[in-house]
């Protein structure tokens, strides 16, 4: 009876650190969601990193910041490209859309039903209009500040685990018992071997896709 009861003990306790574990992650999925930003930007600053000590013979600093300049130029050109796009599009846009109302209103007057509604539309109160349009403006910029925040603690975490990324290794190999060091060391090389392949093979399907309009 006493062996019934330790093992539903036992059990009833494992459930339960699993659903806490489950609500913990849960709680602090968009750290996580940080964190996974950041190993994935060092990954690729070390890889470029790399690339660029190799060729140029640079010692690993002076690489590390080669790539960061490669990365942002990068960024930089990006940026411009679509942002140049968008412009146009935007500018388009502006021209189409009097256009497009003018005719619509032309063909709402024609209408008994269309009339109503254009009055209908004068009666809008502009006041609650811009309320709308102010709180609106409001939590995009809110959202925008929080983007480039988290968007600054992946670039600044990227660094400092692309700068050392042997201590940070070490330091989670340091964590786990002494018995399992050789297989969390091994884990370790192995995930950032396959982070390296993915992001490479993503790079790769990018560059063949046709930007062309």
């Amino acid at each position: 009876m006493n062996t019934d009861i330790g093992r539903y003990a036992i059990r009833l306790l494992v459930a339960v650190l699993i659903i806490a574990m489950a609500f913990l992650v849960w709680r602090i999925v968009d750290v996580l969601l940080l964190v996974f930003g950041a190993v994935l930007l060092a990954v690729l600053l070390r890889s470029l990193s790399d690339v660029i000590s190799r060729y140029l013979r640079l010692p690993s600093g002076w690489s590390l910041a080669a790539a960061v300049l490669l990365l942002i130029l990068g960024l930089a050109a990006c940026g411009w490209l679509f942002g140049r796009e968008l412009s146009a599009q935007v500018d388009q846009l502006t021209e189409l859309v009097p256009q497009a109302w003018h005719q619509m209103k032309g063909y709402l007057q024609q209408h008994a039903w269309g009339r109503l509604l254009l009055d209908q539309l004068k009666d809008i109160d502009a006041g609650s209009l811009s309320d709308g349009v102010v709180g609106s403006a409001g939590s995009v910029l809110m959202t925008t500040i929080g983007a480039v925040g988290n968007a600054l603690l992946v670039a600044a975490g990227a660094l400092y685990l692309a700068a050392q990324p042997r201590l940070y290794r070490n330091g989670m190999v340091a964590l786990v018992p002494r018995r399992a060091e050789e297989r969390t060391s091994e884990a370790l090389d192995a995930a950032g071997h396959g982070l390296r392949q993915w992001l490479k093979g993503q790079l790769v399907s990018m560059t063949a896709i046709d930007w062309s309009p």
